[in-house]
């Protein structure tokens, strides 16, 4: 189950009833298996406990039921720097910094900064226009209708920001966004890597709408790329009115997250965009470290025979690529880091066949230039007796590549360099020249290839064998080894799952 549900703990009249409300939750299966985070507002001027004491007391509930769920103060603060400092700081001094803390758009850009230095581990949420506020009514007031402040308060706060950060302070004014749904899909269009989404008014089929003015279910939210959604009627009472208790719902939510195409999207950490896509695979290791194996097969060659290398790792873009918010945040993503390395955008992107179609497309339209394919002729198939996987050779026969074309190939995962290679001299006889190469991962040691940039959204060096190396070539005489790692994955995942349950 993905753990994407924020629960608020609202309206309680003591923080006795508060901490009772998410005991019951976490003695509930199916709503631990779904909440990320505890929200808390209102509930830390109870008058049995500060603040900071229910906050310590509800970890560790959180700790006793074995649940990873988070705190999230929802104070969307909007006062002074040194006022919202003194607010969060009596929880600071306890040891119980929140993992979520809200701040609204009226923020001076000295708040957010000060914020983000004295708060290192805490994810800052920007509110703009409250989910209870219907279109037209935020259009009357401000002038425009929900998405689009929320699009001026994100690009403007983000602008000011930038004025006065410095080189050592957070790259951004705030890590995510709360939006109702409604604006949710424009907003992970303009800002695909940048920011998490955090959306309240989540209202299924059998639940009443409530206070909200801006709905839709669970599912539907995270298809179009929420992070979490706050859930709280749907949690925590159902709809008894129409024969739907609390636990009824939970279940009922539960089926519509386990039916919903949903991405995490980590900003800080790409790599992680990948793991929970299913896209990442690392041999079990024994009680002394040794390889247990399944092995993977990679595409680099050795040797006059041209044996493939081996390895325990293996990185499986397609699972990514197959998501489309996942394949934006890749695509944004790395077109955000060629910009900041080039001075001038290339002429087109090369993507590499099959690995670097998708991606290169993405990375295109990001950055307003031609997208070209190089596609792959099998010219001998795979040897597995012989250690060989299939040769191919590379063409580009569909799109225009012209002279003195500066072109950037695309590919999923680097490492041996040896498509980069056969590209290299492809381009090259089109008399258009290859100015650098970019990727979703890469795993070899270098930034460079021969003398040109390797830009990546992950670097991950990963070691390669022989096939006669010790460390290795047991295994491959005992058959654990998968030579065409894309299709034999389920094999590969059965192996991890094997060696560490859930």
């Amino acid at each position: 189950m993905k753990n994407v549900v924020i629960v608020p703990i609202d309206g309680k009249q003591s923080g006795s009833g508060i901490l009772g409300t998410v005991h019951n939750l976490l003695q509930c299966e199916t709503a631990r298996s779904m909440i990320s985070h505890f929200k808390i507002n209102d509930g830390v001027n109870t008058p049995d406990m500060s603040g900071p004491m229910l906050i310590s007391k509800i970890k560790a509930v959180i700790k006793a039921a074995e649940s990873k769920a988070g705190i999230f103060l929802d104070f969307k603060l909007a006062d002074t720097s040194d006022t919202n400092w003194n607010t969060v700081k009596h929880f600071v001094d306890q040891g119980l910094p929140p993992d979520i803390l809200t701040v609204r758009e009226s923020l001076s850009t000295s708040g957010f900064l000060k914020l983000r230095t004295m708060l290192p581990d805490t994810k800052i949420a920007l509110v703009s226009i409250l989910t209870d506020t219907p279109e037209e009514e935020c259009r009357r007031r401000n002038g425009m209708f929900p998405a689009v402040k929320l699009l001026n308060d994100i690009t403007n706060i983000q602008a000011e920001y930038e004025k006065r950060r410095n080189e050592t302070s957070p790259k951004r004014a705030f890590d995510m966004v709360v939006c109702s749904p409604l604006e949710l899909d424009l907003l992970v269009r303009n800002f695909p890597y940048q920011y998490q989404y955090i959306v309240p008014g989540i209202r299924d089929s059998w639940m009443a709408a409530g206070q909200q003015a801006r709905i839709s279910g669970i599912a539907a939210a995270l298809n179009h790329g929420a992070t979490y959604c706050v859930a709280g009627s749907q949690m925590l009472k159902g709809a008894p009115n129409d024969g739907v208790s609390a636990e009824e719902s939970r279940k009922l939510t539960a089926l519509e997250i386990e039916k919903a195409n949903y991405t995490f999207i980590c900003p800080e950490d790409p790599m992680k965009v990948l793991l929970h896509c299913g896209g990442s695979y690392e041999s079990p290791l024994g009680s002394i470290g040794e390889i247990l194996g399944p092995l993977v097969g990679y595409a680099g060659k050795y040797g006059l025979e041209g044996k493939n290398f081996v390895g325990s790792v293996y990185f499986n873009f397609a699972k990514a690529e197959q998501n489309p918010i996942a394949l934006a945040f890749y695509g944004a993503y790395l077109a955000n880091e060629i910009r900041e390395y080039f001075d001038v955008i290339p002429d087109a992107v090369a993507g590499m066949a099959n690995g670097g179609v998708k991606l290169a497309a993405a990375v295109a339209r990001e950055l307003g230039c031609r997208d070209v394919t190089a596609y792959k002729k099998v010219i001998q198939p795979a040897d597995v007796k012989a250690g060989k996987k299939e040769e191919s050779i590379l063409e580009i026969n569909r799109h225009d590549v012209y002279p003195d074309d500066t072109i950037i190939i695309i590919e999923d995962v680097c490492n041996n360099f040896s498509t980069t290679e056969k590209a290299q001299k492809l381009i090259e006889s089109l008399d258009a020249q290859l100015v650098g190469i970019a990727c979703a991962i890469n795993r070899d040691n270098e930034w460079y290839w021969k003398g040109l940039p390797v830009i990546s959204a992950s670097h991950r060096p990963s070691p390669q064998y022989k096939q006669e190396d010790p460390i290795v070539s047991t295994l491959i005489k005992q058959g654990k080894i998968v030579w065409k790692a894309k299709e034999g994955w389920s094999k590969l995942m059965e192996a991890m799952e094997e060696a560490n349950p859930k």
